[in-house]
């Protein structure tokens, strides 16, 4: 499912898995939260010092408006509402509890009438209510930290390709409106931060599997929807229990720092496996899964003055790559294979294989620039290549991904305006996203901006929502 997961996540091209006739990838977004010379614990710098003994309180309100001028109907795309409450409370000097939970109403489907949408679009992006950040953390000693509960876990280097990012699932409902920073979902997980010298080892074991949050069927972003008019899409049950485990060694050095990485995890993106045939109705059944992959990986940045270069590669195994051959497979198969009694041939009779288990190498190198007038510019490139490869699989061996984001903050950093490039190699398509944000006091800023879809022709990636492109408007009040 490589190149829609792409177009979901906004980020450099890295195929993990596939789920339609199109491949996706593993790709991540960028963070930064350690400094090339300094080691903070846990990432976090301590948002508790201020905290009174019966804790803090406080959050947020937002508000979002969507239009697409571009729609015959329902050009009202979204009108949310949302809330997000954080308490912490500080338990003595070493100890920290964080509670935040975020909800969400979005009133754009009254306005367009509920009956034109279907239920799981409804379930997917009227409402939600769920728990985000929620955790204990505090110092085991001296030199080694804890956090325990639902927390966000951001590795890589890179600024939007993240291949050694594998803790978090993302939330990829809307093609290229969510920010990158806000698209990760959080998990319960246990994080252990050791200092050893100048170093910092971190040891992950993740306890709750969370997939990522893909379009409902029959929604205005659905990248199965072509799929599904060919076979029927069964929903993914929760894979076999295990505890997923990540490790990073984190080495800062003068003027960069450089990191290893190993991961033992579920693919967060769903994979679709054969599941039936019913030869009286000529009807094809997929179900999606959920599988494992290892990893390992290192990622390095180096400041040379105003320039920022950086490396990052990783090595996966056992990632399921769709093949191409499912109809030539089902016609021999049906050839060959003695008929059920039902006429439903099940996944047991080995009738198709829908994908096949592969190794990748995936490098992503980005330059950023930050000299000039509060603007910074930054642009990267990331590949992959799938070793031991086959002509029937539907992913290219090679293929790659550009991004370009340009950034200016003026009026005393009050108003920051963000423009991001993604670029989809074998004339996929271009998507543009444009958003500033302006501070008006302390407490509340206003935003806007547009996303545009821009595909080459009907083959393209893109052309499902070449009418989706969005003008956005925000406001926000923090208390």
């Amino acid at each position: 499912m490589i190149k829609w997961f792409c177009l979901f996540y906004l980020v450099a091209f890295l195929p993990t898995g596939f789920v339609s006739a199109q491949d996706f990838a593993d790709l991540d977004t960028g963070f930064d939260l350690n400094t090339a010379v300094e080691i903070q614990p846990l990432e976090e710098v301590d948002v508790f010092a201020s905290s009174s003994s019966l804790g803090q309180f406080y959050g947020f309100v937002r508000e979002e408006w969507g239009y697409a001028p571009q729609k015959k109907s329902k050009n009202w795309a979204k009108h949310r509402t949302i809330l997000n409450l954080t308490y912490d409370i500080a338990l003595g000097a070493d100890w920290k509890i964080r509670l935040n939970g975020n909800a969400f109403y979005d009133f754009a489907y009254s306005y367009n009438g509920k009956e034109n949408y279907t239920p799981e679009t409804l379930k997917t992006y009227e409402s939600e209510v769920e728990a985000r950040d929620t955790f204990i953390e505090g110092a085991v000693s001296s030199w080694l930290n804890v956090r325990a509960g639902r927390q966000i876990i951001a590795w890589g280097q890179s600024e939007v390709s993240q291949l050694n990012d594998l803790a978090n699932p993302r939330d990829l409902r809307e093609l290229g409106v969510i920010d990158i920073e806000d698209a990760r979902v959080q998990v319960t997980a246990v994080k252990w931060a050791a200092l050893l010298g100048g170093s910092e080892f971190n040891l992950v074991t993740i306890h709750e599997f969370r997939p990522d949050k893909t379009p409902s069927a029959g929604s205005e972003f659905d990248f199965l929807a072509p799929l599904r008019a060919q076979a029927n899409i069964l929903d993914a049950p929760k894979p076999d229990p295990k505890i997923e485990l990540l490790a990073r060694w984190f080495i800062p050095y003068n003027g960069g720092d450089l990191a290893f990485y190993y991961g033992d995890v579920y693919q967060d993106q769903a994979t679709l496996a054969f599941h039936s045939f019913d030869a009286k109705t000529q009807s094809l059944t997929l179900e999606s899964n959920y599988l494992p992959i290892q990893s390992m990986g290192f990622a390095a940045n180096q400041v040379w003055g105003a320039w920022l270069f950086r490396l990052e590669a990783a090595k996966k195994k056992g990632v399921p790559i769709q093949r191409s051959d499912l109809q030539t497979q089902l016609a021999q198969g049906l050839k060959t294979t003695p008929p059920p009694a039902d006429l439903v041939y099940g996944a047991d009779l080995g009738l198709v294989e829908s994908y096949a288990l592969k190794e990748q190498v995936q490098l992503a190198l980005g330059v950023e620039y930050s000299g000039y007038n509060d603007v910074t510019f930054s642009f990267e490139i990331s590949g992959d290549q799938i070793l031991d490869y086959q002509e029937n699989l539907k992913t290219k061996k090679f293929n790659g991904i550009s991004t370009f984001i340009l950034s200016h903050q003026a009026f005393n950093d009050n108003l920051t305006t963000r423009f991001l490039w993604f670029h989809f190699t074998d004339s996929n398509g271009e998507l543009y996203r444009l958003s500033s944000d302006y501070s008006i006091m302390d407490a509340v800023s206003l935003g806007g901006g547009f996303v545009y879809y821009q595909p080459i022709n009907e083959q393209s990636l893109l052309y499902p929502f070449k009418d989706n492109s969005r003008l956005n408007l925000t406001g926000k009040y923090s208390f």
